[in-house]
């Protein structure tokens, strides 16, 4: 059978702000990128242009941006999180949450929860349930010599709420956060498969299974059960060490993994069969989401990939016809 090449991008913005060090798509249709240089961009999908720009972080690397209904979170390095709402087409910060790290570690939220990473291998909860100015949780793995915290994800399994973190010493581990009343944690269950730093981490919630990448040439997806134990599922190689970032599909069609190598890597989410390899930017992938252009929340689901290249480009694969 004849290899098909992947198809072109649907567009390419590019940013006048430089090297592209995250994306974040907010409310499923609202396309966010954060810079090295401490600049927030909010995208229009129509005029494929900035709508908002603004310096949230004076020249400090933007490191993770997040949302949660009408207010944008941006979290740079040796700076704190901050929270903005735009009105009238300008920013305005309402809050921030001070973060104790000095590492390249990205925060993570829901509706109600701010995990952040701190420099003493610990991790917090944030609750907007109580008290904002004091974590409400503490995830602390000092003990097991795990090392820095490398990446932080909070997902949901059977209404319980999990905080996965990924360590420099290739472990990773689940802990149940409790009610956010109570700052307790229980000990996390944990996977040991990886020998390199995980770099970038992912969850599908409907099917209770997730991916991680490391600074080898390997990439592990695991799986959880409703008590929030992990389990090791397959490992996949990849031709060059580094995956920087990687983000699955919301239907569970394909993942999709940023290299070091600046390759854009698909594949298959239940069997993790390669599918295509885009190299399309001339930087690493810093940055992965995935977003429908209409406002409306039809259409197809566009791939966004932001690269160190400062582009970030949109892409229409596997969608039905």
């Amino acid at each position: 059978m004849e290899r098909r090449l992947p198809p072109p991008p649907v567009f390419t913005l590019r940013s006048a702000n430089g090297e592209v060090t995250s994306v974040h798509v907010a409310n499923g249709v609202q396309l966010v990128s954060g810079h090295a240089n401490g600049t927030v961009q909010i995208w229009n999908l129509k005029t494929f242009r900035a709508s908002l720009s603004w310096p949230a972080h004076a020249k400090s690397r933007v490191i993770w941006i997040g949302s949660r209904e009408a207010t944008i979170l941006s979290y740079a390095r040796e700076d704190a999180i901050r929270l903005w709402t735009v009105v009238n087409g300008q920013q305005q910060e309402i809050r921030s949450i001070p973060v104790d790290c000095c590492s390249f570690c990205p925060c993570d939220a829901t509706d109600k929860l701010v995990a952040t990473p701190a420099s003493d291998a610990t991790a917090y909860i944030w609750s907007d349930e109580v008290d904002v100015d004091r974590p409400t949780a503490k995830i602390d793995q000092r003990e097991d010599n795990c090392g820095m915290i490398m990446v932080i994800k909070l997902i949901a399994v059977k209404n319980k709420t999990f905080l996965l973190l990924g360590y420099e010493t290739g472990t990773v581990t689940i802990s149940h956060v409790e009610s956010p009343s109570e700052p307790k944690a229980e000990p996390p269950s944990r996977l040991e498969t990886c020998l390199e730093p995980v770099t970038c981490l992912d969850f599908h919630e409907d099917t209770t299974t997730g991916i991680y990448g490391s600074a080898g040439s390997f990439l592990f997806t695991f799986s959880i059960d409703d008590a929030g134990r992990i389990f090791p599922k397959l490992s996949t190689g990849i031709a060059n060490p580094g995956a920087s970032s990687v983000r699955i599909h919301p239907g569970g069609v394909y993942v999709a993994v940023g290299g070091w190598d600046n390759k854009l890597r698909i594949f298959s989410w239940k069997a993790m069969r390669p599918l295509a390899v885009i190299d399309f930017h001339l930087g690493s992938i810093q940055g992965l989401g995935f977003i429908r252009r209409n406002t409306d929340c039809e259409g197809p689901v566009l791939l966004v990939a932001g690269s160190r290249d400062g582009r970030i480009s949109l892409w229409d694969l596997y969608n039905d016809k």
